[in-house]
């Protein structure tokens, strides 16, 4: 069981590939799944991370879901329990079942 504060949209690709007729590539197309209930927890923030003289902030955090079965993502949304953006991150590790307490982790 997790305690919701947030939720989560999985950013998901379809499509794409090579037209056959002309043989050039085809783009993908991109959707949001819908929303997912979720636990997040606060795990990284830097902001003194420099790349070419500029500084950026880091941020990371640890998503806890129920168990259930997940489409093939790399990226997602995720939203605080107003349903405010939180912001889009990359998902850092392949998801991990938690099977001792019926949960999915994930590192954002």
């Amino acid at each position: 069981m997790i305690i919701e504060n947030g939720y989560i949209c999985l950013k998901l690709k379809s499509g794409g590939g090579i037209d056959e007729n002309t043989g050039y590539p085809f783009a993908s197309t991109e959707t949001f799944s819908d929303k997912i209930p979720c636990q997040f927890i606060f795990s990284q923030n830097s902001l003194r991370q420099k790349v070419n003289g500029e500084t950026y902030s880091l941020v990371r955090y640890i998503i806890y879901l129920e168990m259930q079965m997940l489409p093939d993502f790399e990226c997602l949304r995720l939203f605080d329990r107003e349903n405010k953006l939180i912001g889009d991150f990359s998902l850092l590790a392949r998801p991990e079942p938690l099977e001792a307490v019926d949960q999915i982790k994930l590192l954002v």
